[in-house]
């Protein structure tokens, strides 16, 4: 990772929106190797990827998608349905649990895809919230923020038709 993300001291100071190459840790982890070896180990096997693996990842799935669309891909899949998923290790061991009838793995076959993030709130923090909501100050978002953002959750958690 460059220093400032590539960016000058004084561009900075000068910028009237900072761009910085976000990306997600977990999903770079996949590799067109893993596509490569999961189809040779399991000829029949159907790759899906969340959209924020590398491209040549992305390429080489049969699907890629937001998280509700790996959701309804597996349930949507034949039984004995042998599929790869390139995502979050946790929803792909939700999935296998959910749809035993079908062979469900996760895409690198030998790591953790795990995103620690996902686990900074736990059940405790929401128990302690819904015990303390009066005590809670709440947080003001303005309306034309509220919206854009609505638009954008609502956009995420889209289940796919």
């Amino acid at each position: 990772m460059r220093r400032l993300g590539g960016n000058s001291p004084e561009k900075i100071k000068m910028a009237k929106v900072i761009i910085w190459k976000g990306y997600c840790h977990v999903h770079t982890t996949f590799t067109p190797e893993h596509v490569h070896r999961m189809r040779e180990k399991f000829p029949d096997v159907k790759v899906v990827v969340h959209p924020e693996c590398p491209e040549e990842v992305v390429k080489l799935a049969d699907a890629d998608g937001s998280t509700a669309f790996i959701v309804k891909y597996v349930e949507g899949a034949e039984p004995g349905a042998v599929i790869a998923i390139g995502t979050e290790i946790n929803l792909v061991d939700r999935l296998a649990h959910e749809n035993p009838e079908k062979k469900i793995m996760e895409l690198s076959g030998n790591t953790c895809a795990m995103c620690v993030n996902m686990y900074r709130t736990t059940l405790n923090d929401l128990a302690w919230c819904l015990e303390n909501l009066e005590e809670i100050r709440p947080i003001e978002v303005r309306p034309e923020i509220k919206e854009e953002a609505r638009l954008s959750l609502s956009r995420m958690l889209e289940v796919p038709k």
